[in-house]
């Protein structure tokens, strides 16, 4: 994979297109890596666009300056390339995990002045869009502290199979003795990596009032089957955006840039489409 040598390290990357005057930054989920997006991508492809998938630490070939905290990491990375680059339009996509890094970055860009162009999110893990004061909001946290701290404490009790596993059927509706071998095994090897991402996403906690003024078109999209930790907290960041689209999505779940890439490229094309007639 391409390396990108930016002030704070080298950041592994996937890449699609010839160097179009357009860039997409796709930032993947947890437990997932760049590849995973390639279905988007190629679905996305277009002459005048140039795709770019960062592997986030612990992923591929990334190495960046140390911090503790792996999303305050992750973020750093998407601002370096962000700061590295110089293309006329600059969308930012971001999924899951992300999603949260994508909204932090495009929030910094707009606050230093260098706005990216477009913010799409599909479900970001938003913990500072949930109100623990409403009962819905509530039940959501609930579930999220109940798959994630058993998962926490499995794998470091040194059954990291039994983590991962509990992590991943919560959120994909993919049944873990469905997984090829050979994807299990990487799974559990990237263990140490999903408790680390786990632990520190909670908090990192932007909220409401990080968004008031936020004025970068932003598309944020949704499936009807996903986790209501996710669905609520994307609907709560809709509502909190000024001008945000919201596509919630018929019959998708939480994995949809993977499970049925098209569908989801479909969407961020249309809106892209309409900013380029707006």
């Amino acid at each position: 994979m391409p390396v990108i040598e930016t002030g704070i390290g080298r950041i592994d990357t996937i890449s699609w297109g010839d160097g179009g005057a357009d860039l997409l930054l796709l930032l993947h989920a947890s437990c997932t890596g760049p590849r995973a997006y390639a279905g988007s991508a190629e679905r996305l492809a277009a002459p005048d666009r140039h795709i770019v998938a960062p592997a986030f630490v612990g992923y591929g070939a990334t190495r960046i300056d140390a911090d503790a905290d792996r999303t305050a990491q992750n973020c750093r990375l998407a601002q370096a390339l962000l700061d590295n680059d110089r293309s006329a339009r600059r969308v930012l996509f971001g999924h899951s995990m992300g999603g949260l890094i994508a909204l932090d970055a495009a929030c910094d860009a707009a606050q230093r002045d260098r706005p990216v162009d477009a913010l799409i999110l599909y479900e970001p893990i938003l913990h500072g869009f949930l109100d623990p004061g409403d009962p819905a909001d509530a039940d959501a946290l609930a579930w999220d502290r109940e798959i994630i701290e058993p998962a926490i404490a499995d794998i470091r009790a040194g059954r990291p199979e039994a983590g991962v596993r509990r992590f991943l059927e919560a959120w994909n509706d993919t049944k873990w003795a469905d997984l090829p071998d050979r994807v299990r095994q990487q799974l559990v090897g990237n263990a140490d990596t999903l408790v680390r991402e786990s632990e520190s996403l909670p908090g990192h906690t932007l909220g409401p009032d990080d968004v008031r003024t936020f004025d970068t078109p932003t598309l944020i999209l949704w499936g009807d089957r996903s986790p209501a930790f996710t669905r609520r907290a994307a609907a709560n960041l809709a509502s909190a955006v000024p001008e945000a689209r919201a596509v919630p999505l018929d019959g998708a779940g939480h994995m949809a840039p993977l499970d049925t890439p098209d569908r989801v490229a479909d969407a961020i094309e249309a809106f892209l489409a309409s900013l380029e007639t707006a």
